[in-house]
């Protein structure tokens, strides 16, 4: 169905230093949960780090996948990788993704979305992570699962990829924001097929879907990658481009099945493309502070706060806070212009709010 059918073969010779790996396990929802965690070589003190997730799909496991090397390129970029495995079910390993077959979901009474956000957390806790650097890719199922943490804790992220796996057939997305979206699929994919997608939506309906959602300019451009590789498939890409920043883009690999390309036996290696997309969005250049109108900011304070925020901005219609798990903790239409926080205990928060303009998100830190 959505398990892996190629061993992914990487050129690790590109890379002088690897990245030292560490077996780690976190305990979630009282169950043990393992991942792989690597981290660039000779770090500094007072370095910070982006970070990436990278999801396997049905059946596979995160020793095998790690040999899409991401965190060969982490080493070199500076960034932290970790590789989470899903839990097991009757079909092997598999994400609470969304993804469902005649009504069937695998795995769905797992809360995966918070065993990744409490996984980011944990990362974020141990070492100097860059919060506006937070990057969720996936292969197949792992796909779906990246489509699925876009809908439902976009906040946290910065920008997801996906392979061959789309915005699955169970689930309601309802995105909190907008945020970058790039997606891989062969037109000969077998498995999750690019026309008739049994587990969710088709890749283009994805695409057009945060196309619509992010606001991205209807002119695509187009361009087809050079046909290097004698692999009987050629790569067209498709970018949707955003006023915000949060572009929508699609590498369309004619000929190629449910696989994941890699250099030099393709015309392109779809982990440098993942990175390539991701390194070119921070929070910075998708929030509030660079793209919103100036007669819509929301203009609060104190910030950081103890009892109340008051707010500055007459034009806001909705304002909703969320803790770091995208937990909802207030919501209001039409907010007064000061708002009591006394409810919310130390730590760091998420204001969203709404205007004609579009969402936007703030952070808030409440002090003792």
């Amino acid at each position: 169905m959505l398990k892996i059918t190629v061993l992914f073969v990487f050129v690790a010779f590109l890379f002088i230093y690897l990245p030292s790996q560490t077996v780690k396990f976190l305990t979630f929802d009282g169950i043990q949960r393992k991942y792989l965690e690597y981290v660039p070589s000779s770090t500094q003190p007072n370095e910070f780090f982006a970070l990436v997730l990278c999801l396997h799909g049905l059946g596979d496991n995160i020793d095998h996948f790690k040999n899409i090397g991401m965190h060969w390129v982490g080493d070199t970029a500076r960034f932290i990788t970790l590789y989470p495995e899903a839990l097991p079910s009757n079909m092997g390993t598999a994400w609470n993704s969304g993804a469902s077959y005649m009504g069937f979901v695998l795995n769905n009474n797992i809360n995966d979305v918070g065993f990744l956000l409490k996984l980011i957390d944990t990362t974020i806790s141990q070492y100097n992570i860059d919060t506006n650097r937070i990057y969720v890719c996936g292969f197949s199922m792992g796909g779906f699962m990246a489509n699925r943490m876009a809908c439902e804790a976009g906040h946290r992220l910065t920008a997801i990829a996906s392979v061959a796996g789309t915005i699955g057939n169970s689930l309601n997305c309802n995105p909190v924001c907008p945020l970058p979206v790039c997606h891989f699929h062969g037109t000969n994919d077998q498995q999750v097929s690019y026309t008739a997608n049994a587990y969710g939506l088709n890749p283009e309906d994805m695409i057009m879907f945060w196309k619509n959602y992010n606001q991205c300019d209807n002119n695509v451009i187009f361009s087809t990658l050079p046909n290097t590789a004698n692999d009987n498939i050629t790569v067209e890409t498709y970018l949707y481009p955003s006023p915000a920043s949060n572009d929508v883009m699609l590498y369309k690999a004619i000929g190629a099945q449910h696989q994941w390309l890699y250099l030099p036996a393709n015309d392109i290696s779809y982990t440098f493309e993942i990175w390539y997309f991701f390194r070119k969005y921070t929070k910075a250049s998708n929030s509030i502070s660079n793209n919103t109108y100036e007669s819509d900011k929301l203009l609060f304070y104190p910030n950081p706060a103890k009892d109340y925020i008051h707010l500055l901005n007459s034009n806001t219609e909705r304002i909703a806070i969320t803790d770091i798990q995208g937990r909802c903790l207030y919501q209001h239409e039409n907010p007064s212009s000061t708002i009591s926080v006394e409810f919310l205990n130390t730590g760091t928060y998420f204001i969203h709010f709404t205007t004609s303009r579009g969402k936007y998100i703030q952070k808030l830190a409440i002090v003792p």
